[in-house]
């Protein structure tokens, strides 16, 4: 398979060729988007280290609070029909194909759950962009069309849970639990059952 890249600028008839233009990576105001850009930048430029390091302390002296931007994030500004209808509508209006969006917010799947109660949204995947911190680096990693996957972890619960049902015998758990909780009586003695 021939792969290249290409500008729409560049070559305004490149969408001729396709049917579907597909969005796989788009955030909405469900994704926490961290701050540790910011220290990476900073340590590169003393103009914005100092700026940083200045306004923390004021920061910190005035509210008592010294932010953290290792625990800090931000979210993006689009509900989720907004961020979907952007992106639709990017792939429909400007490239004239039909359009796949799949919304990848980190590490949460509540936008595309809500874009399905929406009707032209209603087939959507249930994707998210899955961050996994190694080292210095952060990974992110695009997870697609999780209904597929949660109906695998859903037939493993219910072997799991129809293993459990019938490898437990009820008869031997109630005469368990009734020599936990029952009095004990030893020569004459009545005392409470063992904690």
């Amino acid at each position: 398979m021939r792969q290249t890249l290409t500008c729409l600028w560049k070559e305004p008839d490149v969408p001729r060729s396709f049917r579907t233009g597909v969005s796989l990576h788009s955030h909405t105001n469900h994704s926490r988007e961290s701050l540790r850009f910011i220290l990476q930048y900073a340590r590169k430029s003393r103009l914005l280290e100092l700026a940083l390091r200045l306004r923390s302390e004021y920061c910190a002296n005035t509210t008592g609070v010294m932010p953290d931007m290792t625990r800090g994030y931000w979210t993006p500004p689009l509900p989720a029909r907004g961020a979907f209808e952007l992106e639709r509508g990017q792939i429909e209006n400007s490239l004239d194909l039909a359009s796949f969006v799949s919304v990848t917010d980190h590490d949460n799947v509540d936008a595309p759950l809500l874009l399905r109660v929406v009707p032209e949204a209603r087939d959507v995947t249930v994707s998210t962009e899955w961050t996994l911190p190694y080292g210095p680096a952060t990974f992110h990693l695009g997870i697609h069309n999780l209904p597929a996957l949660r109906e695998v972890g859903f037939q493993a619960n219910r072997r799991l849970l129809e293993t459990e049902r019938i490898t437990h015998d009820c008869i031997m758990a109630e005469e368990a639990f009734q020599k936990l909780n029952r009095p004990v009586q030893v020569d004459a003695q009545r005392a409470s059952a063992p904690a």
